[in-house]
């Protein structure tokens, strides 16, 4: 069966009218502009026209249709309006976020010898900071438990990080002010306290975490699988909050090859952190 919809570009490009034709999942957009027509096969082909290079943005996200439509959920309430903050209410749901910590990142934490309460507390720091910045968790692109885990990962892989450079650069005998009295420390414990992270850098770690876990894919035994393959392209989706169905059309792939490349990130992520774990420890002995 074909269905066909009248959808409008965006007004950064001329809001031309688009004749789309929709059969199973398969689209074909149709755009008159002037006295010439043009034809695109695919979701992929006509946002490259669009934008000049290849981005991964939805149907529904780009023409504002279905969970991105500007009159979904519209509510007339004032109160209602102002209580719809962007991000997670800590005060009411930190105990589902140190729920979510402990269980997936238990085993972990235990092998840095990291205390999981001091962890917790970076943690909430984590999303605190997102809240104020651009990648505040939104209920519309991922659920509660995912975006959890996602800060949680990005957390930890940044306190190893830290542990390691600190390891690294150790320097024995600095003359710190501190307590209201002079005392030797190690460098780098002279200097924390001082280290904030910004927004900005908050999604640069990101992206780093990202780069990491792709190429660990890439190294392992079963690179040439459909798996891992399909788990290396939807890592950057995920972190953008992407949905399952969304990344399927996004990459214009079947929903049910994205599941399995989930299942198998879901089956391999404990494997990476522990990896991630060992490599500190070595480093501090």
């Amino acid at each position: 069966m074909v269905v066909e919809k009248r959808l409008y570009l965006r007004s950064e490009h001329g809001s031309h009218p688009v004749f789309v034709k929709k059969a199973g999942l398969s689209r074909e957009y149709t755009i008159r502009i002037g006295g010439e027509v043009k034809i695109y096969r695919t979701t992929r082909a006509l946002l490259r026209w669009l934008y000049g290079k290849t981005v991964y943005i939805s149907h529904d996200r780009y023409f504002r249709v279905g969970q991105y439509s500007r009159f979904r959920n519209r509510t007339t309430s004032l109160l209602a309006l102002f209580h719809e903050l962007p991000g997670i209410d800590l005060e009411n749901r930190s105990h589902e976020v140190s729920k979510i910590l402990f269980r997936c990142y238990g085993n972990s934490l235990s092998q840095l010898n990291m205390d999981m309460e001091d962890v917790l507390q970076e943690v909430f720091k984590g999303i605190l900071t997102r809240n104020k910045g651009t990648c505040a968790w939104d209920p519309q692109k991922s659920s509660f438990g995912h975006y959890v885990h996602m800060v949680c990962g990005c957390v930890l892989m940044n306190l190893q990080k830290k542990q390691k450079r600190r390891t690294e650069k150790e320097v024995v005998g600095v003359r710190t002010f501190s307590d209201d009295s002079w005392e030797w420390k190690d460098a780098a414990e002279s200097v924390e306290g001082s280290y904030t992270t910004s927004p900005i850098q908050e999604e640069f770690e990101i992206g780093e975490s990202v780069k990491d876990l792709q190429g660990w894919l890439l190294s392992r035994e079963d690179a040439r699988k459909t798996d891992n393959k399909i788990a290396r392209k939807i890592i950057p989706l995920l972190c953008q909050g992407y949905k399952r169905s969304e990344i399927a059309d996004s990459l214009e792939m079947d929903p049910g090859k994205v599941s399995r490349g989930l299942h198998y990130l879901r089956s391999v992520t404990t494997e990476w952190t522990g990896e991630l774990a060992g490599k500190v420890q070595i480093a501090q002995i």
